[in-house]
């Protein structure tokens, strides 16, 4: 269990290392590879972005306040509730 803990901060750490040395669209970009993202359009690259930032400083904001547990960006965190909602 320990492990799996660890291996969940760890993951969380350097995801907020990377949000103080990568732009935000770099880290987006990175993203959208590591979870096979593409996007059909400028636009919806940018609608996506927008949505990833947003739920990024979500991300950061709830781990900040020192909870039991740390949440990241997942396969979804280019989506939010109206996109997620048509999928």
């Amino acid at each position: 269990m320990n492990l799996i803990l660890w291996g969940s901060w760890a993951a969380v750490s350097a995801s907020c290392i990377l949000l103080g040395e990568a732009s935000m669209d770099e880290l987006h970009e990175r993203w959208m590879a590591e979870h096979g993202k593409t996007c059909v359009d400028w636009t919806e690259k940018a609608r996506r972005l927008e949505i990833f930032a947003a739920n990024m400083k979500l991300i950061e904001s709830f781990n900040a306040h020192g909870q039991n547990h740390m949440v990241d960006a997942n396969r979804f965190a280019d989506l939010n509730n109206e996109v997620f909602g048509e999928k």
